[in-house]
């Protein structure tokens, strides 16, 4: 009977924190993932902490850019040919007041936490499609720092995902 092929995830701000965490959880299970993120200089670091070699492929990317991300798919699909789970945690966040807060800083929350999901969701569902399915996770991460009220203008971009 043939084995059935490894599993490949892609992460999403995955060069430290829940990201990194969510990485390494995979790897512990035999799955083989992609991490992606902004700080390639940071990923680089946890790549070479995690040691994975063959089974980890990083990615600096940044999830607001549709061209990159549609590159990132194309990577993963070259060095692994298929695609079963994505994890939506790359985020940012901006800790100022309300009335502090720069249409500026406001434009690239919302780009990175709403458009960044939306982005590699459509990027990545035709490569689930040809491994017969798979999950996507959207992560709510910045739902604690909005309780506690030290972030208002992030919490809104992430909401902008809830079913």
């Amino acid at each position: 009977m043939p084995q059935a092929p490894q599993k490949v995830a892609l992460v999403t701000g995955a060069a430290r924190g829940i990201g990194l965490a969510a990485a390494r959880k995979f790897l512990a299970e035999g799955w083989r993932v992609a991490l992606l993120d902004i700080e390639g200089e940071l990923l680089g670091r946890a790549l070479a902490e995690i040691g994975q070699g063959e089974a980890t492929l990083a990615l600096t990317c940044d999830v607001s850019d549709a061209t990159a991300v549609g590159a990132a798919m194309k990577t993963i699909e070259r060095q692994f040919g298929r695609l079963d789970a994505l994890v939506n945690n790359a985020g940012i966040a901006v800790f100022a007041p309300l009335m502090e807060t720069s249409d500026v800083d406001w434009s690239r929350v919302l780009e990175v936490n709403l458009t960044g999901p939306f982005l590699c969701t459509k990027a990545a569902v035709p490569l689930m499609r040809e491994a017969s399915g798979g999950a996507i996770v959207n992560s709510p991460r910045s739902r604690r720092c909005a309780l506690r009220r030290c972030a208002p203008p992030t919490a809104p971009a992430r909401r902008g995902w809830r079913i």
